[in-house]
């Protein structure tokens, strides 16, 4: 919701918006059909020469520099690696991105166009799976390029220094002494990332969201990257922590996480032919959870999102009590 107008309204207001986007590029759309309305709102476009993504990016989360920059990376994959991600489409007067001043926002509005990756998200994230995906981002990582105008996903990003898990009294699963609990595991974190990499640089460009929903299998059976939106820069270690953390989140047997940790690990390693710190590795997925915490409750006014939080609370829990020894 934005402002004082209703979910619908405001949808139809965007649906609209999206629309009139459409008219700087030269096919002409067929059919519009909203598919997410999250981070940012996407909209397939089905014309009668192929099939795109229109993204409508969330106003005030990335800059133009920053949507421009993850293009280049976009482009820069498709000329030299063997990845499959999705093209970026060009307007007809040769931009990569459309801005609009939205007149309910008030601020600037930006929209890009992508191809279509053809397939479906992968039904669970098993052996095979992990091992393909660790192909996957050691090729990303050999062709990282420099940009000016990505985040870095360092300590300050995961774990901002005030930031708490709020409490909540509504639930028996975080009252006061449970958020005390996993404060205090959050500034464990804290420190010990900061700690371990500090001798570490962080110029290697990272996907840094490849979940389980951010990966499509074509129809040949390959697993190809999508929404390079969180792309930026960090350790490799972080990269293969969100697949793991989501595998927290969804397996709470410790012995089947801890072969598929082994699995990603194992098959990274042998691609990139580079040691991981798997210390520093469980402390990212610790890190990435405590950031999902957080993503969350900022936005608790969207329908499901409180019991999601919440799920996240319990992965949390059974984070520390399981692998706290570790750390």
């Amino acid at each position: 919701m934005h402002g004082n107008i209703n979910r619908e309204l405001w949808m139809a207001h965007r649906d609209q918006e999206a629309k009139k986007s459409l008219n700087n590029w030269p096919s002409e759309s067929k059919a519009l059909k909203r598919v997410n309305d999250g981070e940012n709102t996407t909209y397939r476009v089905d014309t009668e020469d192929d099939t795109y993504l229109l993204r409508v990016h969330r106003e005030k989360y990335r800059e133009l520099g920053g949507i421009s920059d993850e293009i280049k990376w976009l482009q820069y994959l498709r000329h030299h690696a063997s990845l499959q991600v999705p093209k970026p489409i060009a307007t007809m007067s040769g931009d990569w991105v459309v801005e609009y001043d939205d007149a309910i926002l008030m601020c600037p509005v930006h929209y890009t166009l992508l191809t279509w990756v053809h397939g479906g998200h992968p039904q669970r994230l098993g052996e095979e799976e992990l091992a393909a995906l660790a192909r996957v981002m050691a090729e990303l990582h050999q062709h990282s390029i420099k940009l000016d105008a990505r985040p870095t996903w360092d300590v300050k990003a995961l774990l901002p220094e005030r930031d708490r898990v709020a409490e909540c009294h509504s639930s028996d699963r975080i009252n006061g002494g449970n958020a005390g609990l996993l404060n205090r595991f959050r500034d464990t974190l804290r420190l010990q990332l900061k700690h371990m990499c500090r001798h570490r640089t962080w110029d290697l460009l990272l996907h840094s969201d490849l979940h389980q929903g951010n990966i499509i299998v074509d129809h040949s059976g390959k697993l190809c990257a999508i929404d390079f939106d969180d792309c930026g820069y960090g350790q490799p270690e972080y990269e293969l922590a969100v697949p793991l953390a989501n595998l927290v989140i969804h397996h709470r047997e410790s012995e089947k996480f801890e072969k598929l940790k082994w699995v990603l690990v194992q098959s990274y390693q042998s691609y990139a032919q580079e040691k991981l710190n798997i210390n520093l590795l469980m402390v990212f997925i610790g890190a990435r959870l405590f950031f999902l915490e957080r993503w969350y409750r900022g936005r608790l006014h969207i329908p499901g999102f409180q019991e999601k939080r919440m799920i996240l609370i319990d992965s949390l829990h059974f984070y520390h009590q399981t692998f706290d020894g570790l750390l």
